[in-house]
């Protein structure tokens, strides 16, 4: 028990690295905060800073699940369990969404929780990709890509779901809880949505 107390914790300071904020801070000098929606991730640097910039957020928040599954693997010298697997991955998306550093006003865990997906899951990552990036280059609504692409992870996950079901468990709970995460942080970009009134991607928003 204490292991994944400890394990829970490292991961949700290491998830707490607001990259957004300090890619910006080191780049142009500003609070990310400030400016546009005032979220620290990927859609938001890339829109007041640059696509470069914003491609290297998105790398970097997407790759703390995959780094910390490794070295916890490593240093455990065995393969995680799913357990381990999905308080790892939860802990660090709460980090990014809620990161301590920053008075716990963060990203909305989108990047890192595609790495997390794309390293226990690859299989199911690969169907909400292609919805995330069909939608996102239809529409050019990054919010609506994402939001589709949450549900359709949870819904083909759910239609698939191998047997034993109590061994799988822990990664149903942790798929359910995080679709609950993105609906809300995308609260607002819902309401904007419904309302026609949605940034597409390329705009500029001040």
């Amino acid at each position: 028990m204490f292991f994944l107390i400890l394990i829970s914790l490292i991961s949700y300071l290491i998830g707490s690295i607001p990259i957004g904020y300090l890619v910006c801070q080191s780049a142009k000098k500003i609070d990310i905060r400030q400016y546009g929606s005032g979220n620290i991730g990927f859609t938001n640097v890339h829109r007041i800073i640059g696509l470069k910039y914003g491609i290297w957020v998105l790398i970097l928040d997407a790759s703390r699940g995959p780094i910390l599954f490794i070295t916890t693997s490593l240093l455990l010298g065995r393969n995680l369990t799913n357990l381990e697997f999905s308080l790892i991955g939860f802990s660090t998306i709460i980090g990014n969404v809620l990161p301590i550093w920053l008075s716990f006003r963060g990203g909305k865990g989108i990047a890192t929780a595609a790495g997390v997906i794309l390293f226990i899951i690859p299989q199911v990552f690969g169907i909400s990709l292609a919805v995330w990036a069909l939608l996102v280059l239809t529409t050019k609504l990054v919010s609506l890509g994402s939001l589709a692409a949450t549900i359709s992870l949870l819904a083909y996950y759910l239609i698939t779901i191998p047997q034993p079901w109590l061994e799988n468990l822990p990664l149903t709970i942790f798929l359910i809880v995080l679709a609950l995460i993105v609906l809300l942080t995308h609260k607002k970009n819902i309401i904007r949505l419904w309302q026609g009134r949605e940034n597409k991607l390329g705009e500029s928003k001040t």
